[in-house]
């Protein structure tokens, strides 16, 4: 399984370790790091919307996000840094989906 470094610009905030595929999703284990405190305001924002299916304002919560410059490194592939995506964060577990 794949792991990705979780950035807001070139701040590391986390790794995502993923354990499960249930396309579309990626979910798997994250591990924070000291900076993703400043944005796990919004993470739990986020998915408290979503889950009271308020999504016009969950859209609204989610660019506040993407306006963090949230990136994603794939750890274990050569590829190119991650900008396209949709992450939730609950407590030590992510769901991820990238086009």
């Amino acid at each position: 399984m794949s792991q990705y470094r979780l950035h807001i610009g070139h701040e590391f905030i986390g790794t995502l370790v993923e354990d499960t595929l249930d396309f579309p999703w990626v979910l798997g284990s994250f591990h924070p790091e000291h900076g993703f405190e400043r944005v796990r305001p919004l993470f739990d924002k986020e998915r408290q919307l979503l889950r009271e299916k308020r999504l016009e304002e969950w859209r609204e919560e989610w660019d506040n996000l993407i306006r963090t410059g949230l990136i994603l490194y794939p750890m274990d592939r050569n590829d190119a840094p991650i900008e396209d995506f949709l992450i939730h964060i609950e407590g030590s577990r992510f769901m991820l989906k990238s086009p």
